[in-house]
Order: structure tokens, then sequence, then C-alpha cells
């Protein structure tokens, strides 16, 4: 996965309490950004949520974001039972 090519979205209307994926902040999400990843035959999606452009930047910049990234769609895909 390349990780530069995530698009991240900001989070509109009513939003559930996040955690950042980058920072750990926690809170209700409004105006925070995501990126949908899509797993399995691509109807479904994870998402990695940021509070910022700044934690959009960092995430996208740490070294281990595509190892993260790839570790998630794996524990995902397992609980899918290999779907």
């Amino acid at each position: 996965m390349n990780i530069q090519s995530l698009e991240f979205h900001e989070i509109e209307g009513d939003a559930p309490v996040f955690t950042c994926n980058t920072c750990g902040k926690c809170g209700a999400a409004k105006g925070w950004r995501m990126a949908d990843i899509p797993i399995g035959d691509q109807a479904d999606t994870v998402s990695i949520v940021v509070c910022s452009v700044a934690c959009e930047r960092a995430f996208k910049a740490h070294p281990m974001a595509t190892e993260y990234v790839n570790d998630l769609l794996a524990r995902v895909h397992g609980m899918r039972g290999g779907v």
C-alpha cells in the first residue's frame, strides 16, 4: 500500500468519538480527517482517522505507517475468516 496515496477527507456532520491514529487524542470527530481503505471485495473499508492536517502529514511520514496499515488489513481479513 502506498501511504502517500491515501486520500483524507474532512469528517462532517454528527460524528462519533474517535481516537487519532497519530497522536492518540480522543474526541468528537467533527472536523477531523479520515481515509478509507478498501478491504476484501472493496465493498467494505477500514478507516484511518486523524485529528488534524498536521497529524495526517505525520502519519504519512512515519516510517512504520505502511506496516501499521498492512497489519490492520491482515487483522481485519483474519476477523472476516479470510474473506
